[in-house]
């Protein structure tokens, strides 16, 4: 924590967080009352892990809200709701295009995993 310039309740939070991600692992060694921790050794493990955490957090909440917002000014008579709804719609589209991606990217990386541990 000297090194890093942080305080311990920061460090904390931090490991807690990589935890959560499944980036960090909690160590037991018996006889020690300490707490350790060893972290994923394989890049391209914990890039992916942090990509499908950050979309379950980011991504999925805000197309829950487009969700909701398309469905509430589906049925606006008004000219602004039309072009309100729409835009909402547009951008509905958008993400759920981008969620697809994702998905087929990290579909895909899942693939190369088992490959590159068949080759090895």
């Amino acid at each position: 924590m000297e090194k890093l310039v942080i305080s311990r309740g920061n460090a904390n939070t931090s490991i807690r967080q990589l935890i959560d991600y499944g980036i960090v692992f909690k160590k037991y060694i018996s006889g020690d009352r300490k707490e350790y921790f060893v972290a994923e050794k394989d890049a391209l493990k914990w890039s992916m892990k942090i990509a499908i955490m950050r979309k379950k957090k980011e991504l999925e909440p805000v197309m829950e809200v487009l969700k909701e917002i398309s469905s509430f000014t589906v049925n606006e008579k008004s000219k602004e709701g039309k072009e309100f709804h729409k835009t909402v719609k547009d951008i509905q589209d958008l993400t759920e295009e981008f969620e697809q991606l994702a998905n087929k990217i990290f579909n895909a990386n899942q693939l190369l995993l088992k490959l590159f541990k068949l080759m090895i």
